[in-house]
């Protein structure tokens, strides 16, 4: 799984596990992707989950 912002890899989970993850704070507000790589899926369907948490200000 690769989070891209301005089209450049930031951050990368490439082991060859089932589970990517990564955890990630933003230092700058924008449009950031997420590109899921099923690396390690053999099964004939595969589907991935993306979880975003958001902290709102006190």
């Amino acid at each position: 799984m690769d989070l891209l912002f301005g089209g450049k890899v930031i951050e990368s989970d490439t082991e060859a596990d089932t589970y990517p993850l990564f955890t990630f704070t933003p230092s700058t507000s924008g449009k950031y992707t997420i590109r899921p790589k099923m690396v390690a899926c053999t099964a004939s369907q595969c589907e991935y989950h993306v979880h975003v948490v958001e902290e709102v200000a006190k």
